[in-house]
């Protein structure tokens, strides 16, 4: 027999039949608009299992009333719904890793509710939220990476790489906001890697594959942040592989070349990288930005 509603619910819930309503999936009976109604059986078949904290995550929070926990008295509602699941320990059903659920949390302005959730306990893919904190337009960028910064020791330096390129990326639309530079040194100190190779193994990895490496990131968006940083070794010097590896015309083109990338390269020439200048200077011509040409023809060889 399958549950045709909160009435055989609570019927079986009555004869403490609990595992026959885990069986028929009770759970997906319970929601935001029965929550309060049928809150202190709720509580019981969380304690019994038939309810799991995926079903509180799934069914019982709203991100759009993320900002409650904050404006509202012990949060709200939604308050009610991160007492409940503070109530237990976290029984394992739930890790919130799903690319949309976490573009979501970084871009639907829901800060109260990523700190609720760490602070419960609920494991978040925190590589995933942090590569996806400045990818999106919101007001609450610098507030979560300062979060999830002082919150997680350990990121992946894919994830550090990867949102260290999307900074430089939002840093070369808005050169006015000094914010991005901090958050680039944070990142290199935590341990973001020039020699970072981006791939398509995760979406927010790929999405940097144009350039290459988070070196290719620096020298087509912020050039001159590579000489200038002191988190980035003064002798640094990248190696042919990075080089070899750089798609020069879509640097020239979409980096829109300008003095600044003609003498960091010179520059690291002066260190002893070997840099392809004969495709460089190729991709120039092809773009129009023959005033480069002489200076770096004199590297050629």
């Amino acid at each position: 027999m399958t549950i045709r509603g909160i009435a055989d619910i609570q019927t079986y819930f009555a004869q403490g039949n609990f595992e026959y309503l885990k069986d028929h999936h009770a759970s997906h009976w319970f929601g935001c608009d029965n929550f309060e109604e049928h809150h202190e059986m709720i509580i019981r078949l969380r304690a019994e299992g038939v309810i799991t904290d995926s079903d509180i995550y799934l069914n019982f929070i709203n991100i759009q009333d993320a900002p409650e926990l904050d404006e509202q008295p012990n949060g709200g509602k939604l308050g009610k719904v991160f007492t409940l699941l503070n109530q237990f320990p976290r029984d394992g059903s739930l890790v919130i890793e799903n690319s949309e659920h976490i573009w979501r949390l970084a871009n639907d302005y829901s800060l109260p509710l990523i700190a609720a959730f760490i602070e419960s306990g609920v494991q978040l893919d925190h590589n995933a939220l942090l590569a996806t904190t400045f990818a999106g337009e919101h007001d609450t960028e610098f507030k979560l990476f300062t979060l999830l910064i002082s919150q997680f020791p350990d990121f992946s330096q894919q994830a550090l790489s990867a949102t260290c390129a999307t900074v430089l990326c939002c840093l070369q639309h808005n050169p006015e906001e000094t914010q991005y530079i901090a958050v680039i040194q944070t990142l290199l100190e935590r341990g973001a890697n020039l020699n970072t190779c981006f791939n398509n193994d995760t979406n927010w990895s790929s999405w940097h594959t144009d350039y290459r490496s988070l070196f290719g990131a620096f020298l087509q968006c912020n050039p001159a942040l590579l000489l200038a940083l002191p988190e980035i070794a003064k002798d640094y010097i990248p190696t042919p592989e990075l080089l070899s590896a750089i798609d020069w015309n879509f640097l020239v083109c979409e980096g829109e070349f300008e003095q600044a990338h003609a003498d960091t390269i010179t520059a690291l020439i002066a260190r002893g990288a070997v840099f392809p200048v004969a495709d460089i200077i190729e991709a120039l011509e092809e773009n129009g930005y023959h005033r480069y040409v002489a200076e770096l023809n004199a590297y050629e060889k």
